[in-house]
């Protein structure tokens, strides 16, 4: 199969700075010096991509994300529209990180994460759907308190080391989501989360399962 390269006529690519095959690097992008792309890695409008920055293979950078420098992305992230990931950061791979959030220190492996709490700044609106975490070191699916009016539906956590979903917003919706066999509970979601039926729970470490949401 051939390779390709493209980028915009309104992009910025800096000396010193390098694309790997089949990069689509989209409007009013900025790549700054020593930042390397590896292959399959689409940066789309108005991101920014810092100094010594790594992006891994099969990577997304959303509309208006920013990577500041030296920052790390393992293999197949999602970095959703207007999130920020801080200087020196290591986002593990497989992780998607929610429209908005502002990212402060290093991620485990293949997890959701919505908002951060230091500083207490959080994304809106997101949609989670139809995702699968296995294994993540810590929670599978994290929803932090400051994130506002976000939904969760039909996602699979399995084998998390910390909770399956961590919901801490209260405005968050979780529909037919399913947790197997994590390490503490299944669902640790706050009162007057919102709960849009079917969700389900079962073999992790907590014998409830889940807190203030129904469980079958």
């Amino acid at each position: 199969m051939r390779s390709s390269r493209f980028t915009t006529h309104s992009a910025m690519t800096w000396p010193g700075s390098t694309l790997g095959e089949n990069c689509f690097v989209y409007e009013n992008v900025v790549v700054k010096p020593f930042a390397q792309l590896g292959r399959d890695v689409i940066v789309e409008t108005g991101s920014v991509v810092g100094h010594h920055t790594e992006i891994h293979d099969h990577c997304f950078l959303g509309p208006h994300s920013v990577v500041l420098g030296e920052c790390t992305i393992e293999p197949f992230c999602i970095i959703g529209a207007n999130a920020i990931v801080r200087e020196r950061v290591r986002i593990a791979s497989g992780c998607i990180i929610g429209a908005g959030a502002l990212i402060t220190r290093d991620t485990r492996n293949a997890g959701v994460y919505l908002a951060l709490d230091r500083p207490a700044i959080g994304g809106r609106d997101n949609l989670v759907r139809r995702n699968v975490v296995r294994d993540s070191g810590k929670d599978a699916f994290l929803v932090r308190s400051e994130d506002r009016d976000s939904s969760l539906k039909r996602n699979v956590a399995v084998g998390a080391g910390d909770d399956g979903f961590d919901i801490q917003s209260h405005t968050a919706k979780l529909t037919k989501n399913l947790a197997l066999q994590n390490g503490d509970l299944g669902i640790a979601a706050v009162r007057s989360v919102i709960d849009g039926g079917g969700n389900q729970a079962s073999g992790n470490g907590d014998p409830r399962q889940c807190t203030n949401i129904a469980c079958s």
